[in-house]
């Protein structure tokens, strides 16, 4: 596997989670999203997420009892700052005080932190996550049930197996298609090198002194490819027209580059084959010649050659 492939399979696979989050909804309709990680203690968050009400926790760092919320009802979620105890007294003094789940907000940073207990973890029954520090003074000060915003805990859901396979089927494919392309590239390259090698330019070579393509003059040792027809191309120029539109002619002058179709000949954008009956014609296309007069020429060479034959044929029934 390449290099490319590689990373891409690993970008497939960290996109195989969904991120933990609090959603806001104001009454306004407007939609908040903010990332959290949830505790490593207490119940787990349901699949469809669990939704309520924010209440500032009273003491802000839920250290001692907290103060119960507002009214009963909704589902309450208490806000509490991070610091002077562990996380765990921290969610178990909410749940205590009638909170449904716990949010820990850093009180020195946006870093967020892996929230681990030892005290009361056998009996914290709530879910309890972490944001950081201006996640929790939004939440505070924007958010809170005197807003009348609704409040949405969502878990850190993996996706079903069935999208590991089909992005691992999709990053294979990609693969195997990027292998065969390659391959395919290195034959078809090894294939035109074989029929129209290679050459470093030099003045004692048979050839035009510039590129039919990009019309430049050949430098000393440039890299070149020398047609049958003797037309002569850079091979960055000319290589593209075999490799990648997979022709096998000259793109000037038609005449095939493969050694089984030497006897053609190219008249105008026609390319005409030599016929092993007839006699060789070599048609100089930059002449006024047509191509009705090399057909002319070469029906009236046919006929010649019928003409000597018939005699003898004659000859041969007489006797």
């Amino acid at each position: 596997m390449t290099k490319k492939a590689f990373i891409a399979l690993i970008m497939v696979l960290m996109l195989c989670y969904g991120n933990a989050e609090v959603i806001v909804i104001t009454t306004a309709n407007k939609t908040f999203s903010f990332v959290d990680i949830p505790a490593n203690f207490g119940d787990r968050l349901p699949k469809q997420g669990l939704t309520g009400t924010i209440v500032n926790a009273i003491p802000r760092d839920g250290c001692s009892p907290i103060q119960p919320p507002p009214y009963t009802g909704p589902n309450w979620f208490a806000l509490i700052r991070q610091g002077n105890c562990p996380y765990s007294p921290k969610v178990y003094n909410a749940q205590l005080a009638g909170y449904r789940a716990a949010i820990i907000f850093n009180r020195d940073s946006n870093e967020l932190i892996q929230m681990n207990g030892v005290l009361f973890v056998n009996k914290i029954q709530i879910p309890s996550v972490f944001v950081g520090s201006d996640t929790g003074a939004q939440l505070s000060d924007a958010f809170n049930y005197i807003s009348r915003s609704t409040i949405i805990i969502t878990p850190t859901l993996p996706v079903p197996w069935s999208y590991y396979v089909t992005s691992l089927g999709t990053v294979a494919v990609t693969c195997v298609a990027i292998v065969l392309g390659v391959y395919q590239n290195k034959v078809a390259r090894r294939r035109l090198d074989k029929t129209v090698p290679i050459f470093k330019y030099s003045e004692a070579l048979d050839c035009q002194d510039m590129c039919a393509i990009c019309i430049d003059d050949f430098a000393l040792k440039d890299r070149i490819r020398i047609l049958p027809c003797k037309h002569a191309y850079h091979c960055k120029c000319i290589d593209p027209w075999f490799l990648v539109e997979g022709k096998r002619n000259c793109p000037l002058c038609k005449l095939s580059i493969d050694a089984n179709d030497s006897n053609q000949i190219s008249v105008g954008h026609e390319t005409v084959s030599a016929s092993n009956n007839l006699p060789n014609v070599v048609v100089d296309v930059s002449e006024s010649s047509s191509t009705e007069n090399l057909l002319e020429r070469s029906t009236i060479s046919t006929a010649d050659q019928f003409n000597e034959v018939t005699p003898l044929v004659t000859q041969h029934s007489n006797l």
